[in-house]
């Protein structure tokens, strides 16, 4: 028997952060945003003081799946369950143990939808192609449940090979030696330096985080008000997710310096052999010397020699540059589901009718 809980306000959820993260440790994500401190942290910055509703079900005294969600309500007064994710968060959070039985999870979810009196879910940002998540919306199907997935872009990701050697020899003769000519380039540039921040001080995180959001907002990032800098409520969100996980020993952040200047950085998190890339940037004055690469280049030797990290996960849409390393790719979308009423399915059929016949659930042209 499921038995359903529902924290309903942050301080509810702070209380039982420890619970939380238990069931984070237990599902093996390889998301550590979706610790209860960035969630936390996402509230603060982008909650825009909604009502919220972190639904657990529990077995038990155990947590065995969890959904946290903000209530919305559209332009028809529906009240819309909406997952804790956007641009700054792209990963929708759903945590639940692998030996979940999905059917009765499904149950207990349509339940808690009927109890919250929502009429749709959207768990937007959702990594669909994740062999968990693949599995959790064919259960969904299989209960006979509308839904409706909208794809955003794709996503490279990186698998680390049985050695820095086997890796490299993967890459064509052409590819090798445009590498090496690019590290003799900025070797002959002055003194490099790869630094690995893998368990920062708080001092030191304070440091670095403006050291690479200046970095970045030098970048064509700053100029199209892309960067932290030009979002102050998203820097905020980096501020607290990356000091919180830092506490953790989770977050990760690497420098590329020249002559004692850096240059390149690359930031992001470990959780359970994945390193989730976030943000990662270099100085414009030196895009002729292509530091970002180098610093690509010197980030897979560390993870091969020096680390249990075997995977890479380049979080935001695939780039020429991202797709250079790619071992794979995974689509990023937008999945609403129907709740038990009759009225909620028939408009999700009808919006999947729909954007079929528009050609809007295909990935958009890059």
């Amino acid at each position: 028997m499921i038995e359903i809980n529902c924290w309903r306000s942050r301080a509810e959820f702070a209380e039982h952060a420890d619970a939380w993260n238990q069931l984070w440790s237990e599902a093996q994500s390889t998301v550590a945003l979706h610790r209860a401190e960035p969630l936390l942290a996402w509230l603060d910055a982008f909650g825009n003081d909604r009502e919220i509703a972190i639904v657990t079900f529990r077995r038990g005294q155990q947590i065995i799946a969890g959904l946290p969600l903000m209530v919305t309500i559209n332009r028809w007064g529906h009240r819309i369950g909406v997952s804790l994710a956007n641009e700054w968060a792209p990963q929708s959070c759903w945590l639940a143990l692998p030996d979940s039985d999905k059917a009765e999870l499904i149950l207990a979810i349509r339940e808690a939808c009927r109890d919250l009196r929502l009429f749709q879910l959207r768990m937007d940002w959702l990594p669909v192609d994740w062999p968990a998540n693949r599995d959790w919306i064919q259960a969904w199907e299989r209960a006979s449940q509308s839904l409706w997935i909208r794809p955003r872009y794709q996503v490279s990701r990186v698998e680390m090979s049985e050695n820095w050697e086997a890796f490299r020899g993967q890459w064509s003769r052409n590819r090798r030696k445009k590498i090496q000519q690019m590290d003799r380039n900025l070797r002959a540039a002055g003194e490099l330096e790869f630094v690995c921040w893998e368990q920062p001080s708080p001092a030191q995180t304070t440091e670095l985080l403006n050291l690479a959001s200046e970095i970045e907002h030098l970048s064509w990032k700053g100029s199209i008000g892309g960067s932290l800098q030009s979002h102050p409520r998203a820097s905020q969100y980096y501020q607290d997710w990356f000091y919180a996980l830092a506490q953790a020993g989770l977050a990760r952040i690497y420098f590329l310096y020249l002559n004692g200047a850096p240059i390149a950085f690359d930031l992001g998190y470990v959780a359970h052999g994945c390193y989730s890339s976030v943000k990662i940037s270099y100085a414009p004055n030196h895009q002729e010397l292509r530091p970002g690469e180098w610093l690509n280049v010197r980030l897979l030797e560390h993870f091969h020699e020096s680390t249990n990290v075997r995977s890479i996960d380049c979080i935001g849409p695939a780039t020429e540059a991202t797709s250079r390393w790619e071992s794979s790719r995974y689509t990023i979308s937008k999945l609403v589901l129907a709740t038990p009423s009759w009225f909620s399915g028939t408009t999700v059929f009808a919006c999947n009718t729909l954007a079929s016949w528009l050609g809007k659930n295909t990935l958009p042209s890059s």
